[in-house]
């Protein structure tokens, strides 16, 4: 059954079950409440404004967010709030893992980008293009402006 909070519906999946359990055993009650009304606050924030956002990744970082305070994630050489991040990521990332990864997502950008080269242009994903797709020239920005038709 979802817990519902303020008219705020606790999202119901393996990733927040995970995330809830990871800090009410790290944090003291002080830290896990506090998480869990930025989570809820942030839900009523982007209600009141009318914005549309998905739930799972909100939770997880407000749950993550003051985790570097607690003894157990806290490290030295970095803020507390990175602290955090680090474990969402490592949460996220183990919840969803992705193997061969650097292969995976550049053989994505090309086989979306190879039919809509133009669509590159002035941005890296041009990069991936010149590397993968033979004959593939990347358009020049200070070539559209030297050869345009504007006056001197």
């Amino acid at each position: 059954m979802a817990d519902t909070v303020a008219g705020i519906d606790i999202p119901d999946t393996a990733l927040v079950a995970e995330a809830t359990e990871l800090v009410r055993e790290a944090a003291n009650p002080l830290i896990y409440h506090h998480s869990r009304r930025v989570f809820l606050v942030g839900s009523l924030r982007a209600r009141h404004q009318k914005l549309t956002f998905d739930p799972e990744p909100l939770y997880v970082g407000a749950m993550f967010h003051d985790l570097g305070l607690t003894t157990k994630y806290r490290r030295t050489d970095q803020r507390f709030e990175v602290d955090g991040a680090d474990e969402e990521r490592g949460a996220v990332v183990a919840s969803h893992p992705r193997p061969n990864f650097k292969n995976e997502i550049l053989a994505a950008f090309t086989n979306g980008l190879e039919d809509r080269p133009d669509t590159t242009f002035g941005n890296v994903k041009a990069d991936v293009l010149a590397h993968f797709v033979p004959g593939f020239v990347p358009g020049d920005f200070v070539g559209v402006i030297v050869n345009s038709a504007w006056s001197e």
